[in-house]
């Protein structure tokens, strides 16, 4: 009876983990695009359709060859500028794929 509580802990417990590892991982590897819309007034005409793209916390991770994933996730165009803050490494080829 000890023996199958116990085993049946240990069952649990190791799902868990497994379970844990999976949330962790998926949130360090995951693309999300969050949008958001800042209407006003105060801008000028030229500025319609304008889009500012933030990519952060990349961590140096690739997405796919060349990156394309993360380029096809926020298309960037001619009215598009695009920031990335924090800490980058000139040569990591973390844009370009290359090393």
């Amino acid at each position: 009876m000890v023996r199958h509580r116990l085993r049946r802990r240990l069952t649990y417990l190791l799902l868990a983990a497994a379970v844990l590892t999976t949330l962790f991982w998926w949130e360090n590897s995951a693309l999300r695009v969050e949008s958001f819309s800042c209407p006003s007034a105060r801008l000028p005409a030229g500025f319609a359709g304008f889009r500012i793209v933030v990519l952060s916390d990349l961590h140096g991770r690739r997405f796919g060859k060349n990156n394309t994933r993360l380029i096809k996730k926020y298309a960037p165009s001619a009215r598009t500028v695009s920031f990335l803050p924090g800490i980058w490494w000139i040569g990591s080829g973390v844009l370009t794929g290359t090393t």
